[in-house]
């Protein structure tokens, strides 16, 4: 009989991932990990602790609790940071259609909700610039070092893929290294936080637009309805809510939304948290 190779990581995955070892690694990270998918969850946590030679997810957790860098390494693994300018340019239009189609705001108040190193809130401070709105956005993330990366405002060439060239001069200022800045007239608008959307407290106020993109597809079901539920709450009547392009939702009227576009739905008058 054939012998089988020794793939102790692999032949003992399934059993290693008890609710008990996703608890104590939660624990550690300080993460509500129970809240995302399960098999992308493990696929991402068996492809650290591989990369490090350790081969299984107790090990990981007592190795996690003896290193505060690795903990914080694998909190940045964890967390999806695809990002870009204008995702999806098309529901970037519609935004901007359904914001000029609003009734008319001294002020819009604005929280980008899953704001990764920038990009989408800074996507936003340009909309409402481009619109003569005057506007303030809240970004928040789950990684803070992401937003210390947003909180710089610098951005290589690269980084600025698909940006009109008049768009990258009205935002950014360049550097002596190459690099570039952005304007103190959009830096100013953004304020950047921390804020876990499984656990944390929402802000205690109103929001005239809320965008949370490309993040709601991670969660499970129950978690993902929760959390819409508790953005409708923090949208003040009549307020839009910006989802990704693939997290349209089936049955918006359950949450008092309305759908203006696919992705795009605005809070129905009346409803409150």
């Amino acid at each position: 009989m054939k012998q089988q190779p020794n793939r102790r990581l692999g032949e003992t995955e399934e059993g290693e991932v008890t609710e008990q070892v996703i608890a104590d690694l939660a624990a550690v990270l300080k993460m509500d990990l129970a809240a995302y998918k399960r098999p992308q969850l493990v696929r991402r946590l068996f492809g650290f602790a591989r990369a490090r030679g350790i081969d299984s997810l107790a090990e990981l957790a007592r190795r996690l609790r003896q290193d505060a860098a690795m903990g914080e390494r694998l909190r940045h693994h964890l967390t999806i940071h695809v990002t870009s300018f204008f995702r999806d340019p098309a529901y970037w239009q519609a935004l901007k259609t359904a914001v000029t189609q609003e009734s008319p705001r001294a002020h819009w108040e604005v929280w980008s909700a899953a704001a990764s190193t920038g990009a989408e809130p800074l996507s936003l401070a340009w909309l409402f610039y481009e619109l003569g709105l005057p506007s303030q956005v809240l970004a928040t993330d789950v990684d803070e070092s992401v937003l210390q990366h947003a909180r710089t405002g610098v951005w290589r060439e690269d980084d600025l893929e698909g940006v009109p060239s008049f768009v990258r001069h009205q935002l950014f200022e360049p550097l002596p290294d190459g690099r570039l800045r952005v304007r103190e007239a959009f830096s100013a608008a953004i304020e950047y936080r921390r804020l876990d959307l499984l656990k944390d407290p929402y802000p205690n106020r109103r929001f005239h637009l809320i965008a949370c993109r490309n993040v709601l597809i991670y969660f499970r079901e129950a978690d993902r309805l929760r959390v819409v539920q508790r953005l409708v709450d923090c949208l003040d009547d009549q307020g839009l809510l910006f989802l990704g392009s693939t997290e349209v939702l089936l049955n918006p009227g359950m949450f008092g939304l309305a759908t203006v576009f696919p992705s795009i739905y605005r809070k129905t008058k009346g409803v409150s948290g």
